[in-house]
């Protein structure tokens, strides 16, 4: 089954696209893996410049993504919203799922806790927290742990021992509340890349012992059961939205009773508290601003 995990963090600037692009391309180097990085990040994606991508690539058999390599592909910001980024969990997570039978699937996420880089770190089966020794970085995580309730994730702080900065691992341990699982020291750094030729992996063995470390949590860990998507008329619960939406219009379309009917999807409910609990489960971060 393929694993999802998110590149996440609270502020930019701090290594986040490079420490993406560098752990899918080392996954990719394993014969087995089938490697999809999703670029999710809209304000300042640099994927398409690392790898030497033209907007204009053929897509591969008409789908989202474009081969980089022999193992690794890639989808952009655009061509996911097409696939649901802005459509709900669920209906993100299918169809990410359903392309290209890839083993993993690294997704560089938007900066911050907008509804796009909340959606991106729900969807991950173990989402990959950044942070750097700075205050703003810091906080900005703690707001993302307090306000998305994740079951697993990785803290991966990076630029440890950079004199610029002035936080320990742990006094950052102490202000997230939370075991640092893996420090990147900031003589190896998450500096700029430029080609795949160039990925740092590849040229400094101590981050290519971390992105190691990273990949083996990764596959470690347990891929969530996403049945938390829950028919409100016969209580059948679903993986998706998606799945959720065809079988309540195969199984509960033709039902005259369903009188209290949905404004934005259409489903239809025999009483107002099931589309109020619809409303609530299915539609909840809708019109939430994005930041």
């Amino acid at each position: 089954m393929t694993k999802i995990s998110s590149i996440s963090s609270g502020k930019g600037g701090i290594g986040k696209t490079t420490l993406a692009v560098n752990l899918a391309a080392r996954l990719a180097e394993e014969k087995s893996n089938r490697v999809l990085l999703a670029d999710a990040n809209q304000i300042s994606s640099h994927i398409e410049l690392i790898f030497g991508i033209k907007k204009d690539s053929e897509k591969l058999d008409g789908r989202i993504y474009r081969r980089i390599d022999q193992r690794l592909f890639y989808a952009s910001f655009e061509e996911l919203k097409d696939e649901g980024l802005d459509k709900g969990d669920g209906m993100f997570h299918e169809n990410l799922v359903d392309h290209g039978d890839f083993t993993h699937i690294i997704i560089d996420s938007p900066s911050g806790h907008g509804e796009r880089a909340k959606r991106c770190l729900r969807v991950s089966d173990i989402p990959v927290l950044l942070v750097e020794p700075s205050y703003s970085s810091i906080i900005d995580l703690a707001r993302i742990i307090e306000n998305i309730d994740l079951e697993e994730y990785l803290i991966v702080a990076n630029k440890i021992g950079d004199t610029g900065h002035d936080f320990t691992v742990q006094e950052i341990s102490e202000i997230l509340q939370r075991h640092i699982d893996i420090k990147i020291p900031f003589k190896s750094g998450i500096e700029a890349s430029h080609s795949i030729s160039e990925l740092m992996y590849n040229k400094i063995p101590v981050f290519r012992k971390r992105l190691n470390r990273i990949i083996h949590e990764i596959d470690s860990a347990n891929l969530r059961q996403r049945s938390h998507f829950r028919c409100v008329v016969c209580d059948e619960t679903f993986r998706s939205e998606k799945g959720l939406h065809f079988h309540h219009i195969n199984d509960h379309g033709d039902d005259e009773k369903l009188e209290f009917v949905c404004e934005i999807c259409g489903y239809s409910f025999d009483n107002e508290e099931s589309l109020h609990s619809h409303l609530e489960d299915i539609h909840r971060n809708i019109g939430e601003a994005d930041y």
